[in-house]
Formats: structure tokens, C-alpha cells, sequence
């Protein structure tokens, strides 16, 4: 009795059925259209921000896009196919061996798009031709689906080059100054973009207290053009223009300014110079590149500040061996100059009243 209710095939009911598809696909593109030319527009406006991470996600979106659009003109143009020879189609019992590629292939697409009349016309092919044609095509059984709709209609999301290209092109087209922050060889460039890393994101921003953090060098902050390595976690960061300590972006570990710390005559540093000579185990920051600090700062109980200088060769960047969080101080005398203030790896301290002499404090002896 349910094969009364079943849809029966019939070219009065499948003519109807692909031009209403051909109009909707029209309205569709229309509005995909417009959409696109709104999107590539907040895209060039996130690459004047230097969101790099958020503009390329949605430039994914727009690539897409494209191959969504690409894909419905091509099933429109079947569409205009079938109803044209729609005759032949009625008259025959069998597929006509001209038409299994198309047929099949809007078989296959109907549940891939948001065309509802493709599924009605799917429906009926399958009422005309069998269960087994309509899974054959749907699961493309024979290769008989047009590749251009199968790579087009695709869940793989597209390579890094055709990403690159379309960020490349959208920021010429509206006025806009980027280029790529990484450079990706020919492997890369033939697979998805990674998934992003949150670099974009500005620590402190919400707050307008940005200027505590070193932030991750693609983010858009003022910075001393000075680079650093965080030695807790390895983030490339911009020091921020004049403080001499500040917190990284992505760990919050404490560190240094280098030209705070290179011997200079800074007031931080004369500040904590002249506190540590009065307090046990204060601790000053000694000069990075030779410059003296106050007396060594106590316990390992926080995070220690060490600065790295920027190399051109990113992969070459020295770790310092305090840099390791809860790892020990920084070494350095008590007040009266009798024992070692700290127990970190970066040298003994600097007992007072013989400041130029250090004393044996972990690995590193007199």
C-alpha cells in the first residue's frame, strides 16, 4: 500500500520541478553575491588591524563561496539540459547513455546544496530509474558524477595558496597595505592553512592596559622594535616602549627590557640597585650584557625575568637556563654579604662588600 504514496516519475511534474531549480539557483547567487562583497570588505578591514588569523578564516569562507557558486552554475546548466531533452527522457525505460552523467550528478549534488527542488528531482529520477541507479549515483559508484561538482562540493577546505591569493587580492582591491606575516614553502602552500594560534589577539586590549604586556609580534601594538623570547614559552614578543619589566602576552611570565638591563643608568634600575642593598634577598636585575645589578633576588617562587635578544635567525635564539618558572632566583648576597640569596643556574651573587668577586652558587663557580 506505500507504493501508492510514492512519487511517480513523470515529465509534467519533472519540467516544472528544473526551472523552478534554475530560478532558485539565480536568487541564490544574487544573494551569495552580495554577501561575498560585504565579507571581502570587513576581511580588508581586518588586515588593516593586522588580524591576520580572523581575516584569513573568513577569507576561507569566501573561497567557498566561489566554489559553492561555481558548482550551482554548473547544475544549472544541467538543469537547462534535462528540461530541454526531457522527451528523449520520458520516452526511454532506461537512462539514456548521453544523460547518466547528468542525472547522476544532480543525484549526487541534491543533498550537497540548499536547493530544495534538486531533492524533488532527485526524487524522481529515482522513481523513473530504481533504487539501485540512485545509489550507484549517489555514492558515484561508476565515476560517472562530474569531477568539477565533486571537488567543488567538497568538505576539504582549500589550500593555503588559493587563501593566500584571494587575502592578497581583496587588499590591493580596497587599499590596504599587508603582507603575509609567514612565508610558506611549496608543501605548505599545497595544504589547509593550520588552525590558528591566537597571535592576533592583544593581550590587555579589552582593558586599554596593553601596554604591560609584550605582546606576540604580529599583534598591533607600538613596540621598541626590540624583540625577545619568552624562556617559559617560547613566544617571539615586541617589548613594549618604556618600561623595564612587562608581562608576556601568552604566558604572563615577568620579563626584562634589554634596554633596561644592558648596565644602563635607568631609574627602575638604580631603584631596585638601591633596594636591594637595603633589603635581604631584594634582588636587582643584573646587566644582561655585562651591566651590574643589586643584590641577588630570593626564592624560585616566581617566574624569573630574564631578556633574550632578538636573532634574525628566529630558530637560533639562545634559552637562558634561569628562565624556567619556579626554577630559583637569581642568585646574589644577604645584606651583610655572608651566603648565597638565591639558588638559581645563572651565577652566584654578589656578596657586598666584595662586589666584584662572585661566589660559587649552583653550576657556575668562581
Amino acid at each position: 500500500m506505500s507504493s501508492w504514496f510514492a512519487p511517480t516519475f513523470s515529465a509534467t511534474k519533472c519540467k516544472p520541478q528544473l526551472k523552478m531549480a534554475i530560478q532558485r539557483v539565480l536568487i541564490k547567487t544574487n544573494k551569495e553575491k552580495q554577501k561575498m562583497m560585504k565579507d571581502k570588505k570587513s576581511i580588508a578591514k581586518l588586515l588593516s588591524e593586522n588580524k591576520e588569523e580572523k581575516a584569513r578564516i573568513r577569507t576561507e569562507a569566501v573561497v567557498r563561496g566561489d566554489f559553492k557558486l561555481e558548482a550551482l552554475d554548473i547544475l544549472s546548466l544541467l538543469c537547462e539540459l534535462l528540461h530541454e531533452r526531457m522527451g528523449l527522457i520520458s520516452s526511454l525505460k532506461e537512462c539514456p547513455p548521453d544523460m547518466t552523467a547528468s542525472i547522476a550528478t544532480l543525484i549526487w549534488a541534491a543533498p550537497r546544496t540548499e536547493i530544495p527542488e534538486f531533492v524533488n528531482i532527485a526524487k524522481l529520477f529515482k522513481a523513473k530509474y530504481g533504487p539501485a541507479f540512485f545509489q550507484r549515483a549517489q555514492r558515484n559508484t561508476d565515476g560517472i558524477v562530474n569531477e568539477q561538482i565533486i571537488n567543488k562540493l567538497s568538505v576539504q577546505p582549500p589550500n593555503a595558496f588559493l587563501v593566500l591569493r584571494y587575502m592578497k587580492a581583496i587588499a590591493k582591491a580596497n587599499g590596504v597595505n599587508w603582507n603575509p606575516s609567514e612565508k610558506l614553502d611549496d608543501t605548505s602552500l599545497n595544504q589547509p592553512y593550520k588552525a590558528p594560534t591566537g597571535a592576533d589577539v592583544q593581550a590587555g586590549g579589552a582593558s586599554g592596559l596593553s601596554e604591560m604586556y609584550g605582546q606576540v609580534v604580529t599583534a598591533d601594538v607600538v613596540t621598541t622594535g626590540e624583540r625577545v623570547k619568552c624562556g617559559s614559552c617560547g613566544a617571539i614578543l615586541g617589548v613594549p616602549h618604556g618600561v623595564a619589566k612587562f608581562a608576556c602576552s601568552s604566558c604572563q611570565a615577568v620579563l626584562q627590557s634589554p634596554s633596561f638591563n644592558n648596565g644602563g643608568n635607568s631609574k627602575d634600575n638604580n631603584n631596585n640597585n638601591n633596594n636591594n642593598d637595603n633589603n635581604n634577598g631584594g634582588g636587582g636585575f643584573g646587566g644582561f650584557d655585562g651591566g651590574s645589578g643589586g643584590s641577588g633576588s630570593g626564592g624560585g617562587t616566581t617566574r624569573p625575568v630574564v631578556p633574550v635578544p632578538f636573532s634574525d635567525d628566529s630558530m637560533n635564539i639562545p634559552m637562558p637556563p634561569t628562565n624556567i618558572p619556579g626554577g630559583g632566583g637569581f642568585g646574589g648576597g644577604d645584606r651583610d654579604g655572608g651566603r648565597d640569596g638565591g639558588t638559581g643556574r645563572f651565577g652566584g651573587g654578589f656578596n657586598r662588600d666584595n662586589r666584584d668577586k662572585p661566589k660559587e652558587s649552583g653550576r657556575w663557580k668562581e
